[in-house]
């Protein structure tokens, strides 16, 4: 039973699937947290993640993706297709009736 809510944006994904502290996180509070992440946010993430930052250190795209499609086990998404990343995040918030994180 989930007794809080939180909104994760692309940044969380992406340090989810290049580190193991924020995943770490994620697998432990799953239980307690619903964590939820707006449809363009996890387009985002995937697109730095196979076309940007894989080449950049030197990764297997295929095994990003696998490990984003894993941290999307957890991380409910919603559906925001027509807006942005930006605009998804914030819409998601106020919906879902969460106070914003700031970090």
């Amino acid at each position: 039973m989930h007794h809080k809510r939180l909104v994760v944006d692309a940044n969380i994904l992406i340090r989810a699937v290049l580190g193991n502290r924020v995943r770490n996180l994620l697998e432990k509070y799953c239980e307690n947290v619903a964590f939820y992440v707006a449809e363009a946010n996890a387009e985002e993430a995937s697109y730095y993640l196979s076309n940007v930052l894989a080449a950049k250190h030197n990764l297997n795209s295929d095994l990003c993706r696998s490990v984003l499609d894993g941290v999307l086990t957890i991380v409910q998404l919603r559906r925001t297709r027509l807006m942005d990343a930006n605009v998804a995040s914030y819409y998601l918030t106020v919906n879902v009736k969460l106070k914003p994180v700031i970090y």
